[in-house]
């Protein structure tokens, strides 16, 4: 799990396309797999595999966020954003 947690918190960062190696003992898969090694019972992840376990979550997150947004739009009020926080502020 530590290693997983390694992984989500590298991802991202700009220009870091190297594939990223995590742990994990699975039953005996094709030997020839590119993917996973498993002599050292590794599974590679490229950029675009992890992004796509992030997808799902961000996509709910956005759209809460819209709906949101929406929701205090439509009852009159404003949303300033603070300038020194991360967060919105209602007025």
């Amino acid at each position: 799990m530590e290693e997983w947690e390694k992984v989500k918190r590298q991802f991202g960062s700009l220009g870091d396309e190297r594939p990223r190696e995590l742990q994990l003992i699975m039953k005996r898969v094709d030997a020839t797999s590119q993917w996973y090694d498993e002599d050292e019972g590794m599974v590679k992840l490229t950029r675009d595999d992890v992004q796509k376990v992030f997808e799902p979550t961000v996509r709910e997150v956005l759209a809460l966020i819209q709906r949101q947004h929406n929701a205090i739009k439509s009852s009159g009020k404003k949303l300033d954003v603070c300038p020194h926080h991360l967060f919105s502020c209602q007025r």
